[in-house]
């Protein structure tokens, strides 16, 4: 892995000036050192799925192009295909849960009550968890089966400490195929698991539900990645 650099503009960050961006790493990557790019991690952010199309001249959809627009954004030789990070995609699932049940209420809730002072960002991947270990000490013990409530929390409290620990897996340069798929597969078990504590409740069950939506998102891209590489083995050698 080798960083080659940050790219600062003071133009619009759109598509166009992304794809010029990768364009010009890939080509340099290609002519100075024999490597062959076929596919980018990014987020799935609009700019960066138009970014890919338009490196691979797939502007029939994007009437605005000028004919200079699609010089410095398409590549001269083969494809790329885009990867999702796998931890942007488990922090998205994580997100959505959070969402639908409203969890950042109940933490507010107990924080406040209890005079802890707490700051939870959506877009930093470990913040939920982190607000819940401060707060933790004044959560009862989950012994009440009767205290639908005080379940539900306990519930989203593990479910939120499970995704949360898979983002961490999933952080980083050195994440291979097989480390996305062993991750998630221990995720899947993991909350499989919490049906003998809890029975399978709509928490639960959304969780699960979450996870498999999203499962092109981070399982997609790589063997994608690894097709257009054996397309291309003959250019290589």
């Amino acid at each position: 892995m080798h960083f080659l650099g940050l790219s600062e503009t003071d133009q619009s960050h759109n598509a166009v000036w992304i794809a010029s961006e990768l364009k010009a790493k890939i080509d340099m990557l290609r002519k100075d050192h024999n490597i062959v790019v076929t596919c980018c991690c990014q987020d799935g952010a609009s700019s960066n799925i138009k970014a890919i199309k338009l490196l691979n001249g797939e502007t029939e959809d994007y009437n605005d192009l000028t004919a200079e627009d699609v010089l410095k954004t398409q590549l001269t030789e083969g494809k790329v295909v885009m990867s999702r990070c796998t931890a942007h995609v488990m922090n998205l699932i994580l997100k959505d849960y959070i969402k639908l049940f409203s969890c950042k209420k109940w933490i507010d809730d107990i924080a406040k009550l209890n005079g802890v002072q707490i700051s939870v960002c959506e877009t930093r991947w470990t913040s939920f968890n982190n607000a819940i270990e401060k707060i933790q000490r004044f959560i009862p013990n989950n012994t009440n089966q009767d205290d639908i409530y005080l379940q539900k929390i306990h519930q989203d409290m593990e479910i939120i400490r499970l995704v949360t620990l898979a983002t961490v897996e999933l952080e980083g340069n050195y994440v291979n195929v097989i480390q996305v798929e062993k991750t998630v597969k221990k995720l899947k078990q993991e909350l499989k698991n919490m049906q003998a504590k809890f029975g399978l409740t709509q928490r639960i069950y959304q969780a699960r539900q979450f996870l498999k939506k999203r499962e092109t998102d981070y399982s997609g891209g790589p063997s994608k990645c690894f097709f257009e590489l054996g397309r291309r083995m003959k250019f290589v050698i």
